[in-house]
């Protein structure tokens, strides 16, 4: 026993979908919604793209956030650094002035 698988068109005139005999494709037929005789054909799926817009938007906002982590660490270690440099020259009880030798 064989069975016919039906497969989805849209009616060339209104745009609604139906479905229909496999077998069927080529020929026309009465659209059921509208009435019109119309040619029975798959319908053609919209191509989608390679990247969806939403995993687009998220990758930019993830490098972000990643530079942005990185710039600060950049800052945070100048920072501590500077902040080195001073302590070292700046030791409570200490000059930065040197004794003359006897």
């Amino acid at each position: 026993m064989q069975r016919t698988k039906n497969i989805r068109g849209e009616c060339a005139h209104c745009g609604k979908p139906f479905s229909f005999p496999a077998e069927s494709i080529g020929l026309s037929a009465t659209c059921p919604h509208c009435g019109h005789e119309t040619e029975l054909m798959l319908v053609v799926p919209e191509p989608e793209p390679a990247l969806r817009r939403k995993t687009l938007v998220l990758g930019i906002i993830a490098i972000a956030i990643l530079i942005l982590g990185l710039l600060g660490s950049l800052a945070a270690l100048n920072r501590a650094r500077n902040m080195a440099k001073e302590q070292k020259g700046q030791r409570p009880g200490t000059t930065n002035v040197t004794q003359p030798r006897q």
